[in-house]
């Protein structure tokens, strides 16, 4: 079974009835540890692709605190899923800051 976190307003949460800046699908495998996907939408922004993925890897090395007292996602493997990875991203606009 997943469960889907969604990063709003700069965090990840459970629940959001807004539309989220990336989401973070958690899967636990029965025999131990699990999978992390992080995932954005289209024209997702260089600074919150950097801290969503900062934040889940922050998730997969101590677990992420639900409000029924449970922990989830610690020892889980991170796959980040994107149009481009993130140091591809960087060296693209520090280009088009030195073309200014």
């Amino acid at each position: 079974m997943a469960t889907i976190l969604k990063f709003v307003q700069g965090e990840f949460v459970e629940k959001s009835e807004k539309d989220a800046d990336a989401t973070l699908e958690l899967v636990e495998d029965p025999n131990g540890g699990g999978k992390a996907t992080l995932s954005f939408p289209d024209g997702t922004g260089l600074i919150t692709r950097r801290t969503a993925q900062r934040q889940a890897e922050s998730i997969c090395a101590t677990g992420f605190l639900f409000s029924n007292g449970a922990r989830m996602g610690a020892g889980f493997q991170l796959t980040v899923q994107g149009d481009e990875p993130l140091s591809e991203a960087h060296t693209r606009v520090g280009h088009e800051y030195n073309r200014a």
